[in-house]
Order: C-alpha cells, then sequence, then structure tokens
C-alpha cells in the first residue's frame, strides 16, 4: 500500500494555495500568540501595579494608626493638670524621696503646648532607671528631656544613693487642634 501524499490528497491545482494558507495560519498563529503575550504581561504589570499600591495603602493605614495611638496619648489642654499629678503619682509609687519639683514656663506652639516640670531626687540608680522607664511608658505621653546625675558623698565614703535632676515634658494639644 503506498503511503499517502499531500499529492494523493489535494489536487495538484490546489496544492500551492494550500501551502499559501498552511503559511498564513502559522503566521496568524504566531502573530496571535505574540497578542495574547503581549496582553498577558500588560495584565501582570498592571497587577504588580495594584499589589504596590495595595501595600503602599497598607502602610498608610499602618502609620495612621500608629499617629492616632500618639494623638490619642497626647491629651488637649484641658487635662494638662493631670501631668503633675501622673507624675507626682510615679514618683509616689517608686518611694522616692522627692527634693523638690517646679513647673518650668509653657511653651506654646501653633498646633500644640509643652508643659515641662523640674525635678530633684534623691534616690538609688536602679530607682531612677524603673522611674524613667515608668515616665516614658505611662499612659499620659512624658518624656525626659534632661537628667543630670551627682554621686552623694558623706564622710569620705561614697553610697549608692545619687542626686537627680529631671525634666520632664508633656504635650497638650490646642483646644484649635483638637478640633481639626
Amino acid at each position: 500500500m503506498p503511503g499517502i501524499t499531500m499529492k494523493r490528497i489535494i489536487p495538484p491545482d490546489m496544492q500551492k494555495y494550500a501551502a499559501i494558507g498552511a503559511v498564513v495560519f502559522l503566521v496568524a498563529l504566531f502573530f496571535t500568540g505574540r497578542m495574547m503575550q503581549e496582553q498577558t504581561m500588560l495584565r501582570i504589570k498592571d497587577l504588580q501595579k495594584q499589589s504596590k499600591r495595595v501595600q503602599l495603602e497598607n502602610e498608610v493605614g499602618r502609620q495612621l494608626n500608629e499617629l492616632k495611638k500618639v494623638r490619642d496619648k497626647v491629651k488637649s489642654e484641658r487635662e494638662s493638670s493631670k501631668f503633675l499629678a501622673e507624675v507626682a503619682k510615679l514618683a509616689g509609687q517608686m518611694n522616692l524621696k522627692l527634693v523638690s519639683i517646679a513647673a518650668l514656663p509653657l511653651e506654646k506652639y501653633s498646633d500644640f503646648m509643652k508643659l515641662a516640670v523640674n525635678l530633684e531626687l534623691d534616690t538609688t540608680y536602679h530607682e531612677l532607671g524603673v522611674f524613667v522607664s515608668m515616665i516614658e511608658n505611662a499612659e499620659l505621653f512624658m518624656f525626659v528631656g534632661k537628667l543630670d546625675i551627682t554621686a552623694q558623698e558623706k564622710a569620705e565614703q561614697l553610697t549608692s544613693r545619687v542626686t537627680a535632676r529631671l525634666v520632664i515634658s508633656t504635650l497638650f494639644m490646642n483646644e484649635t487642634s483638637v478640633e481639626k
């Protein structure tokens, strides 16, 4: 049985057209594949842009949440009297010997005010470290702006006691800033 060839299936006068048709089909198939690949690449790039945008939006959301937490800790001007009470309460919890306490002048800025207090304590290094940690982790936003430590000397003998001078500050939002 002789093999099947193109000459037997397609009549000789149509073979030229069949070959051209096959070439046209292959060329069309190639260009269609290229167009589909380009569309796929464009979709991939678009998805990458969307993914990046979502990541950035999530980061902005996280940053806004952090800002809200800080704003919640920074109280309004009406609550400024709580600051001195909070400092005194924390010093009392530590049983620190409070030598002196003095409020410093109020500093006003466009959106907030800075209230500071100068403390002098008779304490140990350990107690002082715990006190500073309590100040900076308190519910009310407070921070230690200045800290001077002097060792105490008694009868030519060093003791573990120190005199510490601290400036503790807090920020209060102006009433107009709270309304924003």
